[in-house]
């Protein structure tokens, strides 16, 4: 499904990234010559592919401070564009997943006191490995105490307590559940 702004109007950010969602394929008419030189096609592609086999089908765009909430059939996603009059992106960038799975990923993550290498994606541990993943971890649970809680916040975060303290986490997991990228920042 195509997406064309009324006459006389421009297509907005939240059309742009509705219609990577909406359309049968992603195009490349869609994207200026310097994104694509630093983003093939085929990677855009391959990330939105990513984003609903691992969310579900796409259900709604709103906006949220200065980026957009995406819903899907099993959660959500943040997106930030920038898009020129003909709604051409000039900048995209997905983060902050929220999905049940996530949620019980992380979980099940900070439950625990030896930490899993089947929880992580290769590719991020090979940026981070485990012994790190580890070592990050303990010294919260150190310096925080144990783990209590878990809560989805409205910016696309997650808002983790421990006994003696809070974090701010956010989690992105790839279609088979592994970790794909994972930031805690003390609240």
């Amino acid at each position: 499904m195509e997406l064309a702004p009324a006459t006389g109007s421009a297509v907005t950010a939240s059309d742009a990234i509705a219609r990577l969602f909406t359309s049968p394929a992603v195009e490349s008419a869609w994207f200026d010559a310097t994104f694509l030189a630093s983003v093939p096609l085929a990677k855009v592609h391959s990330i939105c592919s990513d984003v609903t086999a691992t969310l579900g089908a796409y259900r709604a765009i709103a906006p949220n401070g200065k980026s957009y909430t995406l819903t899907f059939d099993r959660g959500t996603i943040q997106a930030e564009a920038v898009v020129d009059a003909g709604g051409i992106f000039t900048g995209l960038g997905f983060s902050r997943m929220q999905s049940r799975a996530a949620e019980e990923r992380l979980t099940a993550l900070l439950q625990r006191d030896i930490v899993p290498a089947a929880f992580f994606n290769d590719l991020f541990l090979a940026a981070v490995p485990l012994d790190a993943v580890t070592a990050i971890i303990g010294a919260m649970k150190a310096q925080s105490g144990a783990f209590r809680s878990i809560f989805a916040s409205g910016d696309g975060t997650y808002d983790v307590a421990f006994a003696k303290g809070r974090y701010t986490a956010r989690i992105y997991l790839g279609p088979d559940g592994k970790i794909l990228g994972l930031i805690f920042q003390p609240r």
